[in-house]
């Protein structure tokens, strides 16, 4: 679900958008879309979130876009020598005793569309196709929404690390 700037700037003031890979104690939030295709714009400012006063949401764009690989909020590419792995998303199922899939590293580039009144984060197309829906659906394949943990998988876990890390030190330093 895309997350309004508004629901930090209004609901939640004291919390900020993480801007960096070690700040503590903020927000985080991102909603892919295919780099190669304009999204569709429709429904943009419409949401359902808790406002304080009921359930009208938040009108106010652009979306929170804090980019899984770099930890910024701009529109600098990040670069695929930094993407640590994504998960392949297209396996046959797996039980749970099965361990995870080898990870595909060095292949995904994104960036805060900072233009777009949607502040997608916009996924480079030329990724491997073991990340890309194959066949029919792969013409209506735009919003990658449903694979942002996937792509990102290791660069999420190593920065949960890091976070985990920066707030021990600085406990410690108390």
């Amino acid at each position: 679900h895309r997350l309004p700037m508004a629901l930090v700037d209004e609901g939640l003031t004291d919390i900020d958008i993480c801007e960096s890979p070690l700040q503590l104690g903020c927000f985080i939030s991102w909603d892919s879309h295919r780099g190669d295709r304009a999204p569709i714009e429709w429904g943009q400012g419409e949401d359902n979130l808790w406002n304080g006063a009921d359930y009208t949401g938040y009108k106010t764009a652009p979306a929170i876009c804090v980019n899984p690989i770099t930890w910024t909020t701009d529109s600098v590419p990040s670069k695929k020598e930094n993407h640590l792995g994504a998960l392949s998303t297209f396996k046959a199922a797996a039980s749970l005793s099965e361990p995870l899939s080898d990870l595909i590293k060095n292949d995904i580039s994104v960036q805060c569309g900072t233009d777009q009144p949607s502040n997608w984060l916009f996924v480079n197309a030329d990724r491997s196709d073991r990340l890309k829906t194959q066949g029919l659906f792969s013409i209506f394949e735009g919003n990658l929404h449903g694979y942002d943990f996937d792509y990102y998988w290791a660069n999420i876990r190593q920065n949960a690390r890091d976070r985990s890390d920066e707030f021990v030190s600085k406990k410690l330093k108390q």
